[in-house]
């Protein structure tokens, strides 16, 4: 249905009918949005939330450049990156790159998700029931507790019941995260100890080589721009360790210093101050 607006006040009252049924100007006229006239919605940065504004027979194409028809099933859109977005009730997962499928059985396919650098949350996105293995290369069926995975170890990441590990560095059993009691005897399986993962099972832990964990000192800080902000987030203890003439003390009293563009040390204090130091004899 094409409205009756023509001059520049009109085009800026093309939004919507009396009934509430959204209008949109294309092509130097103004329509009534139905089902049909999705594809007619284009721009940049178009996503499912604009588009359905529109009208709520419209969803929008993954690379934001247009509106596609709103489908009640995954299976009924082509099997594209672009149109395989979601339905009217899940997200759609583009399977095999041609095929765009729902993940409703989870025992099947959870599995059918994979990638790079997956995250429990991308798998949790599909269906609830799904969680991430611990390579982060494909989705698996959650179990409700870590005990589930120790028959598949390459499953022991998540379950119902929170992280997991492995009891053991042979990966005797899938045991909670929470059992954990030092850095050292957190085991994540070959090929799979890095920083993120370390520090995600536990607190103040980080990567020892590639073959476990350890936990965090100062001296064993990296992968950041040494500051003293940095550092402290690193580890509470700690602060940057800089060159010749930038240094960091924790006590104003254990030192004689000339001090430079500093208004005031707190004696006997134990907080990190950054001070510029002019070379001196004692």
């Amino acid at each position: 249905m094409v409205l009756d607006v023509n001059t520049p006040r009109q085009i800026n009252s093309c939004v919507a009918l009396a009934n509430g049924t959204s209008c949109l100007w294309y092509e130097n006229s103004c329509y009534q949005i139905t089902g049909t006239t999705c594809s007619a919605i284009t721009g940049a940065d178009l996503n499912h939330n604009i588009c359905f504004s529109y009208n709520k027979g419209c969803t929008s194409l993954s690379d934001g450049t247009s509106c596609q028809d709103y489908k009640s099933t995954c299976e009924q859109y082509s099997g594209t990156t672009e149109s395989c977005t979601q339905s009217i009730n899940v997200k759609c997962y583009l399977y095999n790159s041609n095929t765009c499928i729902t993940i409703l059985n989870v025992s099947t396919d959870c599995a059918k998700i994979t990638g790079v650098s997956l995250t429990y949350e991308i798998c949790q996105s599909y269906n609830l029931g799904c969680s991430v293995n611990r390579a982060k290369t494909a989705c698996v069926q959650k179990a409700a507790q870590c005990s589930g995975y120790t028959t598949n170890m390459t499953n022991c990441y998540q379950a119902g019941e929170g992280l997991c590990i492995a009891s053991t560095s042979n990966d005797q059993a899938c045991v909670p995260a929470l059992s954990v009691s030092t850095c050292e005897t957190v085991f994540l399986g070959t090929d799979n100890y890095t920083h993120d993962n370390c520090s995600a099972i536990k607190a103040g832990c980080t990567v020892n080589g590639s073959t476990g964990c350890m936990a965090r000192t100062c001296a064993n800080a990296t992968g950041f721009t040494f500051n003293h902000d940095n550092c402290y987030s690193w580890l509470k203890t700690c602060t940057a360790k800089l060159d010749q003439q930038w240094l960091h003390y924790h006590d104003c009293k254990m030192f004689r210093l000339i001090i430079y563009l500093m208004s005031k040390c707190n004696r006997g204090s134990v907080f990190s101050v950054q001070f510029y130091l002019y070379q001196k004899r004692m």
